[in-house]
Formats: structure tokens, sequence, C-alpha cells
């Protein structure tokens, strides 16, 4: 008891003694109060810096991943490849201005007239063709911290996005489920040994260079949807495939009217997953009315992270998400983890590429090919033989 009686003591003492020292201070030296606040005030100066320093960091890595990124995934002769090749070396620069005070009025960095300018405001910095009101229009590209560069086609200010030149570097794939089989009361095979894609549908013809006559690389077959419906095609079409060797991946077609986990399980029992095929697929194409009708979109996107978990603890390799682009830019767009955490494979019937990173583009509905006789879904992958073997090095079903 004694010696916490002394401590208190002690400690009121201190106390007494640190109170007084700071009174004695201001009375006997009146600009202490003065110097310390100069203090004070330089050391929040100099966390404020040192926050913005950070943060100038990070938009500077940000803006060189983005560049990166593209880089990675074109060639030379792709369009707009130069430009971004040029600026890649300006990061610093575009930075600097960025972090400048001067963002809410436009400046012009390039001395040519118009309508080929750079700029940069606060909305962020643009580079390419204009028309004359100086918004963008025709090709160029558009970069902004934290948010995905932009490059392609714009219209009056608007952004349509990139349109490619389709090549036989160029890897390209097909699904295919029970309509490659029936039409009517029609049945059909397919010459698994004729196999060649020879049109690439309506929207993207007109941008192949030559004439079209590409190699299948891939083939994703329809296993089931919902948890009772099963594609009856699909046993032997991937036993085919592979014994054509073919690189195959099986898709479940999501249904709003049961359960995620069961659809998964459903799926999980039908599909085969041997060593070196493709990421199992989630096929996900519900309607707005659908989506309302099972409970909103908070629960639709609950529903996917589920049948995404067991599909991928029971395979060992996180499944890809399959949607189109309205899908992307309504639902995605609050669901990160989704949207960044997986492949991404996206319907887009257009000659503009998906406004957004991903593995396939399926870019029309409406192709041929040789050795099926109805229409086939084409698919074409984000970038090279770089990139694509580097796919199947390290994406594969262990």
């Amino acid at each position: 008891m004694q010696d916490k009686v002394k401590k208190f003591i002690i400690y009121l003492a201190t106390a007494f003694m640190a109170a007084f020292a700071g009174y004695a201070l201001t009375e006997t030296y009146p600009g202490f109060n003065a110097r310390h606040n100069r203090l004070s005030a330089l050391q929040e100066l100099v966390n404020q810096r040192k926050q913005r320093t950070d943060s100038i960091l990070r938009c500077q890595q940000d803006v060189g991943s983005e560049l990166a990124y593209y880089l990675l995934r074109h060639r030379p002769s792709d369009e707009g490849f130069s430009m971004i090749a040029n600026y890649n070396s300006l990061n610093d620069s575009i930075i600097r201005a960025f972090k400048e005070q001067q963002l809410n009025t436009i400046r012009r960095h390039d001395p040519r007239p118009l309508p080929s300018i750079n700029t940069i405001d606060s909305t962020g910095y643009y580079s390419g063709m204009t028309d004359d009101e100086g918004l963008p229009h025709g090709f160029g590209f558009f970069i902004k911290p934290f948010k995905d560069m932009q490059v392609g086609t714009w219209v009056h200010g608007k952004y349509k996005g990139e349109r490619l030149q389709f090549t036989p570097e160029r890897i390209y794939g097909i699904d295919i489920a029970r309509y490659q089989h029936e039409k009517g009361k029609r049945k059909f095979g397919i010459n698994w040994n004729a196999l060649r894609i020879t049109h690439l549908g309506k929207h993207n013809q007109q941008n192949v260079k030559g004439e079209a006559d590409y190699p299948v690389s891939f083939i994703y077959i329809k296993a089931t949807q919902g948890t009772t419906v099963t594609n009856n095609y699909y046993a032997a079409d991937y036993k085919a495939a592979r014994k054509h060797g073919y690189h195959v991946g099986a898709y479940h077609f999501y249904s709003t009217t049961s359960g995620a986990r069961e659809q998964a399980r459903h799926f999980l029992k039908t599909a085969k997953f041997s060593t070196g095929d493709f990421p199992p697929v989630f096929d996900v194409e519900p309607s707005d009315a659908q989506i309302k009708a099972m409970g909103g979109k908070d629960k639709m996107l609950n529903e996917m992270r589920t049948w995404l978990k067991v599909v991928e603890e029971a395979v060992g390799i996180k499944p890809i998400i399959y949607v189109n682009q309205s899908f992307v830019n309504k639902y995605l767009a609050d669901a990160p983890d989704l949207k960044r955490g997986y492949f991404i494979w996206i319907a887009r019937y257009s000659e503009y590429k998906p406004d957004v990173k991903i593995c396939w583009w399926q870019l029309s509905a409406t192709g041929r090919v040789r050795g099926i006789q109805s229409e086939v879904d084409i698919n074409v992958f984000n970038g090279y033989s770089d990139q694509w073997e580097d796919f199947l090095s390290h994406e594969l079903i262990p």
C-alpha cells in the first residue's frame, strides 16, 4: 500500500512540475507559444508533403502498370502501339502534371495544332485526335491513376473501344454446346479432323487481314445448366477434343432459380477435369428481371462467390467468369474482388474489344468453322504467343 501511495505522490509532483514549467516558459518567454506553433505547423507541412509524395508514387506505379499491361499484350503492328510506346517514356512527366495544382484548366503540351493534341485536366490525361470542339474524336488514349487505360476509337468525347486487326498471329478458340449438333429435328456430328475458323462473324470479318483461315487453339464445351440440365453431347465432345489434341475446358450455365452450391455440385459431378485442361468457366447471363426476382444484385454476387469458391476448392484452380460487357458495367463495378480477382471472359458482339482486362473475348456468335455445320461462337485470346505460352504454363488444371 505504501508503495502505491509513493507512486501516486511522485506522479502528482511530476505532473505539477510539467504544468509549472510550461506556464513559466510562456510567461518568461512570450515568444515560446509562437515558436511552438510554427514548429507544429512545419511538422504538419512535412507530414502533408510525405502523404502527397506517397500518393504520387502510387499514381506513378499505377500509370506505369497500365502502360506496361498494354505494351505486354500488343505488338507494333497493332493500331496505336507506337503512340503508347512513345508516351510510356513520359510516365514521369504525366505524373508531374497530375500533381500540379492547375488541374481545372486544360493545358496543351503538344505544340502541334488541332486535331492532334495532348491534354491533361482534372479528369485525366488524353493524347490523340480531337474534333473541332477539342473533344476526343478518332484514335487516342486516355489514362488516369487508378482507372483502366482506354485506348482506341473515340466519337465526339465518347470512348467506343479498341478495334483489333485479326491476323494469323492471334490465338483463336471456340465454345460449343448441343446447338453445334442439332438444328430443328436434324442432328449432326463434328468433323474433328477438319476444324479451321473460316469466318469471324458479321461484326469483325471486315477487320480480318487477308483471309480468315485460323487453327482452333482451344475449345470450351458446355457441361451443365442449373441443377438438372446436362449437355448430352458433353462427354463425347470432351473425349474427341482431347483425342485430337485440343486444349479443352468445361463451362456451367448459371440459373437464378436454384442455389449456387447445388449448381456447383451438379457441375463437378458431370464435368471432367484432367491435368492440363483449361480452368472451369462460370457462365453468368441473367436478365435484370431475373436478378431482381432472385433477391437483387447483392444476392446474385454472393451466389457467384459461392459457386466460384466451391469449384475452386474441388478442382484446385480459380475458375474463369464469363459475362457480357453490360453485366460488367452494371454489376461487376460493385464487386472488385470478382472483376480483379478472376480471369474474365467477355461476350461483346461488336467491332470493339471489351473495355476491361480480359482473358478471352467472345467476339461473335455467328462465326463459321470448317467441320461444324452450324454457326459457332468465336473467341480470341487477349495477347500473343508469349502471353499464350505463359497462360499454358501457369493457368491450367494441375
